[in-house]
């Protein structure tokens, strides 16, 4: 993969960091995690790609796998999550 390759899953990354829907509690770092791997992937890629590790292309999948989950998990369990938008201004 290349820098370009990841454009537009590094701006979901971000966007879903933004909005901080992505962990279930202050314990729960997973989500952050993950998407800080995505917009770090290009220099991740890099990196191990001198040394011909193949591991980095696995980021993708599993940001893809933890938002699936993330999306079917029970209704009761979505309602525990804070909701931490930013609040406006004045």
């Amino acid at each position: 993969m290349l820098s370009y390759d990841t454009v537009t899953l590094t701006c979901l990354a971000v966007m879903l960091l933004a909005t901080g829907k992505l962990d279930r509690g202050r314990l729960d770092k997973t989500g952050q995690t993950i998407a800080k791997l995505v917009y770090w992937l290009p220099l991740i890629q890099m990196i191990f790609g001198q040394y011909h590790i193949p591991g980095p292309a696995l980021i993708p999948p599993a940001f893809a796998i933890f938002l699936l989950m993330r999306v079917w998990q029970p209704a009761s369990e979505r309602e525990m999550i804070p909701d931490r938008r930013l609040a406006p201004a004045g």
